[in-house]
């Protein structure tokens, strides 16, 4: 039975405007879908050039700006296990910061229930995109929204982060994980069946 259950895809992704090609207004606003600080929609005319499509999201973590970032709040279920991925880069100028993210569970009366934190992200090489897959997490059973961060320390020497290409998505079973278990239901109920005989 263990190897039947072994199959898992994704979900739909339930973040929106991943790709970060709709502009972000500023902290306070979700227009987009994300909030930001210190963090401007940038193009190929920028530091480093998108992951894909033309725009992705710069975090200006200059030595005396305190870092900058980006939030979403996506609604979630309660007992399910989401992964968070997304891209980064940064300058070749970028020295001493980090890159950081954390998901923080809400229950219906935006409570917060609990936060699950990622720090000191590799970042790989300078200029060069790099996927971050994070560990796996999973939401509260009473959990209804979350918390959605992505942002980056003050560096040492100027520079800046790049995000592009973000995905906040629930495990489901694949088709064929389903059907297989589904035959093997059967072929269960057909063996009690001659038993019974």
């Amino acid at each position: 039975m263990g190897a039947l259950l072994a199959g898992a895809a994704k979900a739909d992704n339930i973040l929106v405007n991943t790709g970060f090609e709709d502009a972000l207004v500023g902290w306070g606003s979700e227009t987009g879908g994300w909030a930001g600080w210190g963090a401007t929609q940038s193009d190929s005319g920028f530091g480093v050039a998108p992951h894909s499509g033309l725009h992705a999201v710069m975090l200006a973590v200059w030595p005396t700006g305190g870092g900058g970032g980006i939030v979403q709040k996506p609604n979630v279920l309660g007992n399910t296990t989401y992964t968070l991925s997304f891209w980064s880069a940064y300058e070749a100028t970028y020295a001493g910061g980090s890159l950081n993210s954390f998901v923080e569970w809400h229950d219906a009366s935006d409570a917060i229930i609990s936060r699950d934190s990622f720090n000191n992200i590799a970042l790989g090489g300078a200029t060069v995109w790099n996927q971050q897959t994070l560990i796996d997490v999973t939401a509260p059973a009473n959990a209804a929204w979350c918390e959605v961060q992505i942002n980056g320390a003050e560096g040492s020497s100027g520079g800046a982060l790049y995000i592009d290409d973000a995905t906040f998505s629930a495990a489901v079973p694949e088709p064929a994980t389903v059907s297989l278990l589904g035959l093997a239901g059967l072929g269960l109920l057909a063996l009690r069946r001659r038993k019974n005989k």
